[in-house]
């Protein structure tokens, strides 16, 4: 029988998804992402609970005064914005992220929240968006592999 540890329970702090492009075999880049127990993540739990929160009391509070209330129904780019915002509050670090200036260089460019912004809101990289998405709410992505004895 394995030797079982309670901190084999804990997700991992961070996790890296590599950027592979549609049609694409290899990496160009990665993604290293907050784990549930990251600051940055529990920073962001709290911003979502505390809206949460706030929109529950608002029910409340127009129930209470007899008037009716109105849940406020995003557009598409709402949408776009929130899990833009979603995305990038969760980013660590990055690697592989290249831009070509205007001599036609190119070069690597620092991890910035306005940059990751601008990249994830941009319908031409519509697609990175989405595989991260699916990657911060895949449950593996921040699961440890259990050890092997």
């Amino acid at each position: 029988m394995s030797e079982f540890v309670l901190d084999d329970f804990d997700a991992t702090d961070t996790a890296v998804m590599e950027i592979i492009p549609p049609g694409g075999a290899d990496a160009i880049g990665t993604i290293t992402f907050a784990g549930p127990g990251h600051p940055k993540t529990i920073t962001q739990s709290d911003r979502v609970t505390l809206q949460n929160q706030k929109e529950a009391a608002d029910q409340a509070q127009a129930r209470v005064n007899g008037r009716k209330w109105k849940a406020d129904v995003p557009d598409a780019e709402q949408i776009r914005t929130r899990n833009a915002t979603f995305v990038v509050e969760r980013i660590v670090a990055w690697s592989g992220i290249k831009q070509r200036g205007d001599d036609g260089t190119v070069t690597e460019v620092p991890f910035s929240d306005a940059l990751a912004r601008t990249i994830f809101l941009d319908r031409r990289k519509e697609w990175l968006l989405h595989a991260a998405l699916e990657f911060l709410t895949a449950e593996r992505s921040f699961t440890s592999r259990s050890a092997t004895s």
